[in-house]
């Protein structure tokens, strides 16, 4: 009974300190740590948000949920019907696609693996490349959103894609979503 309650004590204790800064233990809930198009590490699209939430004990902040590491956000996920994830968004370069596509890359090494991909932005005026590899699924989206080192637009725009643009930009964020 003793051994069950120092277990008990120790996960509840482990979970409430993956909403603050904790390293070693975020590393750990998070050994798998690949993107694909149905997830991040073990959070997949579809699962119940509550539960993940409660899982993981994220943080709140507006619509969204996340999961820090040294005071920096490295995961966020979102849903559009309060009831299952819709969406993850990743800020750390621990995650990583299969190929190797990852947070902080810079974008002539992305497109050294897919060379033909369009740029795009979106109503919030970021920049966006399309990875299509993983939207052969239907419904599902990968982007990697973009910064550029001089703080200029990257493509040359006459709708909201292009396949003209400056390659001098880095991946600042990666996301996956479920378009239904």
């Amino acid at each position: 009974m003793k051994r069950i309650l120092y277990i008990l004590i120790f996960t509840t204790s482990a979970f409430s300190l993956l909403g603050q800064d904790n390293s070693d233990l975020v590393k750990r809930m998070f050994k798998d740590s690949l993107i694909n198009a149905q997830s991040v590490g073990s959070i997949k699209l579809g699962d119940n948000l509550i539960e993940t939430v409660n899982r993981y004990n994220l943080v709140k902040d507006g619509s969204d949920y996340y999961l820090k590491q040294n005071g920096e956000k490295i995961l966020a996920i979102w849903s559009k019907n309060e009831k299952t994830i819709s969406g993850i968004s990743v800020f750390s370069s621990e995650f990583r696609t299969a190929e190797g596509i990852r947070v902080g890359m810079q974008m002539k090494d992305l497109l050294s693996i897919f060379p033909c991909l369009k740029m795009g932005y979106s109503e919030w005026e970021e920049e966006f490349l399309v990875i299509d590899k993983y939207c052969a699924e239907e419904k599902r989206i990968m982007l990697a959103y973009l910064s550029s080192q001089d703080g200029q637009s990257l493509g040359t725009y006459s709708s909201f894609e292009t396949n003209d643009y400056r390659i001098n930009g880095k991946v600042k964020r990666i996301e996956i979503y479920n378009w239904n």
